[in-house]
């Protein structure tokens, strides 16, 4: 008899692409698996997630809000909607096993797995640990962690925390040589799916500067582009509103601005030596430990964005250009965070929990 797995995550695409590497990790493990996938009605993910031939269900789930706001008065409601929506469809399905990416659909998810009495294995991409998580980390039998920093993870009592990386597309972990246009050093500037308005700000200010010496690889977010499209020269500078294939930008960088969330992991895989520039607001300030922790290890250059003058960032720029030995130190000690069996170990607790059941 064939065996059921349903994944669960969403809100943005770096939830999605590594629960994508798990499938093929499980694919990979065990042929004759079947998989599903449940996700936020409204959310990116049910386009990506069926461009994979995986079954696609979308249910209600609301944003876990830790401030005021009318809507939460909403929110039981809709957690105990989507929580009924999931039961029914971890019946329907008959899963075996839930594996949680995160985001706020693996709440009412892991919520019916419980009442099902379903394996839960769930996974962090940050240092700390987020709330939807939080919430869902009790029920789990595992918990899969991206940063070797266990102390900032909470679970139950009997839950194992286990390290595993962060799964990556393997796409990052082949070091196939990109042609370039010219022999300038190469900066690429990437802000999230969605792009970084003050990194964008920044780079706006200095642009001019860099393009007198650099090639300029800028991921603006689909909102902005409008702003940098005029300044396009195909020689030294490249706006991109939204990167399908980031691997191949990021591949022809000597140097990398970035925001410090699950980016990281695609930098290490490829080496590249950044200068991180965290959310300022994100929650528990988990994109600033995530950085701390690459700059402890040598591995980063941090930057506080409300500190932070363009007159400054364009020195940093320019100081790491002019040392290659210590971008070439900072390649190394980065690729140290990329696990290249990540979404294989994950694979292997997913399976191990159905054994355990059995």
């Amino acid at each position: 008899m064939k065996r059921m797995i349903v994944l669960a995550g969403g809100g943005t695409a770096g939830h999605v692409y590594p629960v994508l590497e798990v499938i093929q990790a499980l694919r990979n493990l065990d042929p004759l698996l079947d998989f599903a996938y449940i996700g936020n009605q409204t959310g990116p993910e049910s386009q990506l997630v069926r461009a994979e031939q995986v079954p696609f269900y979308g249910i209600p789930a609301e944003k876990l809000r830790r401030y005021w706001d009318w809507r939460t008065f909403l929110l039981p409601f809709r957690i105990f909607k989507g929580t009924v929506e999931a039961f029914g469809l971890l019946r329907m399905l008959k899963a075996q096993a839930v594996f949680c990416k995160g985001g706020y659909v693996c709440v009412p998810v892991a919520l019916a797995a419980r009442f099902l009495r379903i394996p839960i294995i769930l996974h962090e991409t940050d240092s700390i640990m987020g709330l939807s998580n939080r919430l869902v980390a009790p029920f789990a039998q595992a918990v899969a962690i991206s940063f070797p920093r266990p102390s900032l993870i909470e679970a139950g009592k009997n839950t194992r925390i286990v390290y595993t990386g962060n799964p990556v597309r393997r796409e990052f972990f082949s070091q196939k040589k990109i042609e370039r246009v010219d022999d300038r050093p190469c900066l690429v500037i990437v802000g999230g799916s969605q792009g970084a308005h003050a990194i964008n700000y920044f780079i706006q200010v200095i642009l001019p500067k860099l393009l007198e010496r650099y090639r300029v690889i800028h991921i603006t977010g689909p909102q902005e582009f409008s702003n940098f499209r005029q300044f396009t020269r195909t020689d030294v500078y490249e706006p991109v509103a939204y990167a399908e294939k980031i691997v191949d930008l990021l591949a022809q960088a000597d140097l990398v601005i970035s925001r410090a969330g699950g980016t990281i992991f695609e930098l290490a895989a490829l080496g590249k030596p950044t200068i991180l520039i965290p959310i300022p607001n994100s929650a528990n300030n988990h994109q600033r430990v995530n950085a701390e922790i690459l700059l402890s290890r040598g591995a980063a250059v941090m930057l506080n964005e409300r500190q932070l003058q363009p007159a400054q960032l364009l020195k940093e720029i320019t100081t790491l250009f002019r040392d290659s030995m210590r971008r070439q130190k900072m390649g190394e000690r980065i690729r140290e965070f990329a696990r290249p069996n990540a979404a294989q170990d994950v694979a292997t607790l997913i399976l191990n929990s159905i054994e355990d059941r059995a």
